[in-house]
């Protein structure tokens, strides 16, 4: 969605008001993680900024796909890993 939406947007709105769009509607639809902490809050807007940058700088959807899979690989093992630390304990 955030690579159809940036790319309808940026012809329009130039970088930053694309990538505002897209923050807003990641807020949106991610609101459980933005509002449960300030953390996730970040988390969420600075891995938005990172994959429109990457979608801004490649002419293909796949890169930016990518970097969203690897994202949330490092967040489901640091999930993980926390879970099982606690589990151990």
């Amino acid at each position: 969605m955030r690579g159809f939406l940036y790319r309808a947007f940026r012809n329009t709105y130039g970088f930053v008001g694309a990538t505002t769009f897209v923050l807003l509607v990641a807020g949106f639809t991610h609101m459980d993680v933005v509002f449960k902490s300030l953390w996730g809050l970040f988390f969420i807007m600075s891995g938005n900024v990172a994959f429109c940058y990457v979608r801004e700088k490649s002419p293909s959807l796949w890169d930016c796909i990518l970097c969203h899979v690897a994202y949330n690989g490092v967040i489901a093992v640091n999930i993980l890993w926390v879970v099982l630390k606690s589990v151990n304990r």
